[in-house]
């Protein structure tokens, strides 16, 4: 599960000689986050000479608080009332905790991609509580968009000066569960122009 969400949902209802019946016909009314998204980011890079023209090391850490997390709780609407026609209810699909709103980024490179015959090898790892950032809108190669911990290893060659080839291994699980690692892999052919 991702970002904290109350949905209302109706229920589309039929009254046959005074028996209501449901019909099946269920729509979403309402979704709201649970939390405001004031994000407070920052975010550092550090270049590192070896001496090795093709061989330069990157460091790279972001980290991010939610400021506002839990803060949109009070301003959840309430079920309507039901109807004749409808029955309406509301469901969260986790609570919300303020304190689950910090995430971590750290990213370790070497070597570069600039020409043919170039390699880069990279270590990322992820760290994401629910309520950090918006999880639909945030890097979509990783498992989920927020509750989770990521690892991800890559691999790049220059090929020619107009065509990087890459091989990415991504490894995560939601946080604070005993689901198994999901492990995938992804192969890139990279056209430059």
């Amino acid at each position: 599960m991702q970002d904290s969400i109350y949905t209302t949902t109706a229920t589309t209802i039929i009254t046959v000689n005074g028996t209501t019946y449901p019909t099946g016909v269920t729509s979403i009314t309402n979704a709201q986050f649970a939390s405001k998204f004031k994000l407070f980011d920052s975010l550092a890079r550090l270049d590192v000479d070896t001496g090795h023209p093709r061989a330069p090391l990157a460091f790279i850490g972001d980290y991010v608080q939610n400021m506002g997390a839990c803060q949109n709780l009070a301003n959840i609407l309430a079920a309507p009332a039901n109807t004749a026609t409808a029955t309406y209810k509301q469901t969260a699909n986790s609570p919300c905790f303020a304190n689950q709103r910090r995430g971590y980024w750290m990213e370790g490179r070497v070597g570069r991609l600039q020409e043919k015959g170039d390699f880069q090898f990279g270590y990322t790892h992820i760290y994401i509580e629910r309520e950090a950032v918006v999880g639909n809108l945030n890097y979509s190669d990783i498992r989920q968009g927020s509750n989770v911990t990521q690892h991800r290893f890559d691999s790049f060659y220059q090929f020619d000066r107009n065509v990087q080839l890459g091989v990415t291994a991504l490894v995560g699980r939601p946080l604070a569960t005993t689901e198994p690692w999901l492990v995938r892999m992804q192969f890139d052919t990279v056209y430059i122009f």
